[in-house]
């Protein structure tokens, strides 16, 4: 007498853990929302005013975890532009939290004595603390 045996595997779906969304981010997801099987892909982005650090995209391992750690955003101002007669030192793209801008004026050109102690600061939400000051011909102070 011959006996047939069926032999049933169960195999159970690889997940990977909901990423969590940095601070002032977006999730990116290329697969059903909260869904994220073994070769799913999620992509990072920042919002207006922060900049990405790390890597902007990970996907799911066979063994349930993602390929990079979650990235996050930092503020950060952008280029104010130059005053009028005038230019802004440091020079930069954009400027990080806490980062002051020191405002020198064209020959023949001054800050109204106020403002020359009143630097701009790039703030923690990535706007300055006020306007760039304009500088005035030295013969109208």
């Amino acid at each position: 007498m011959i006996r047939l045996y069926r032999i049933v595997f169960y195999v159970s779906e690889i997940l990977c853990p909901t990423p969590i969304v940095p601070l002032n981010g977006l999730l990116i997801e290329d697969s059903a929302p909260g869904r994220h099987v073994v070769g799913s892909m999620v992509q990072f982005s920042c919002g207006e005013k922060h900049q990405l650090i790390g890597k902007p995209s990970m996907v799911c391992t066979e063994n349930g975890t993602w390929s990079h750690s979650t990235p996050y955003c930092k503020a950060r101002c952008e280029y104010p532009g130059e005053p009028p007669n005038g230019r802004i030192i440091p020079l930069k793209f954009w400027y990080v939290p806490g980062d002051k801008l020191k405002i020198t004026c064209l020959t023949g050109y001054v800050l109204p004595l106020p403002l020359e102690s009143s630097p701009p600061v790039c703030l923690g939400n990535g706007t300055w603390s006020h306007t760039l000051p304009e500088c005035i011909e030295y013969t109208n102070v």
